[in-house]
Order: structure tokens, then sequence, then C-alpha cells
């Protein structure tokens, strides 16, 4: 197909005769090919909407189990959205980061619009931190906002 010489060690066989190893491969998904400055786009819109949906989904206790997967699933698509539809490793990494880094930073937020003395601000910290709830969310936000750009 190209034209360049192939030795018997590295052609491949195809429907359509011997092939080096780059035409064989095929071409590559334009939906795959993530360009370097996307990522300066969608890291920021990650954090962002993963710490929307961390402020919410830290906050609705029990029901975490039914939402957080519909609402990871929702930052993976705006993340889609963002990069021009795009998909990959690369920008499920991102979603899930901003997942994970916005249930972090949620209970942050939650006390930033209560009134708390110095002294009890850790004490609050560590038990938001340490929330069950909190740390399912997470965890099954997170894998769902990976799966849906994997």
């Amino acid at each position: 197909k190209c034209g360049k010489m192939i030795c018997p060690k590295c052609m491949v066989s195809s429907p359509v005769g011997q092939r080096c190893r780059e035409c064989a491969r095929g071409p590559r998904v334009a939906a795959y090919e993530v360009p370097w400055f996307i990522y300066l786009v969608t890291v920021p819109v990650a954090l962002g909407a993963g710490l929307v949906a961390g402020w919410i989904g830290g906050s609705i206790g029990f029901f975490v189990f039914f939402v957080a997967p519909a609402i990871g699933g929702f930052v993976g698509q705006v993340v889609s959205f963002v990069a021009n539809r795009k998909r990959g490793p690369g920008l499920a990494f991102v979603a899930a980061g901003g997942v994970i880094v916005g249930a972090l930073l949620s209970p942050l937020l939650s006390l930033l619009s209560s009134p708390a003395s110095a002294f009890d601000l850790p004490r609050l910290v560590l038990a938001a931190l340490l929330n069950p709830f909190l740390i399912l969310y997470a965890i099954l936000a997170a894998s769902a906002a990976y799966w849906r750009l994997r």
C-alpha cells in the first residue's frame, strides 16, 4: 500500500496481500485522537462540574446508591461535550479525577456557608471527609465518569 520494502519478519498477512505493520494497522478513529490543548479546557471544566456534583452527591445520604452513577455519567458527558465529543483514556482520567477532587473539596464548600469557629473547623473537615456516603459517592461517580469516556 505504501510501497515500503519489508522483510519477511516484518510483513503482516492481510486479505489483500502482504503489508507493512503501519499499513496493516489501519486508520485511527478520530474520536480517540485528543490534542493536548483539549486537556487545557477539560481539566477546569471537570473540576468545576465535579465540585458542583460532589456538593450535590455528598448531601443526599442513602440515595447516593441510585444517584451517584447518574451524576458521574453526567460529568463524563460534560467533559465529552467540552472536548468536542472526543473520548479516550486521558479524558476518562480527567473526568474521574474531577469527580474525586470535587468530592474531596465539597465538604469545604459546605463548611464555608456555615458559621464555624476556628477550633471546630478541623473536626468538621475530618468528619465530612470520613462520611461513608461521600466516599461511596466518589467511588460510584468516578467509575461511571471513567467508563462514560473510555
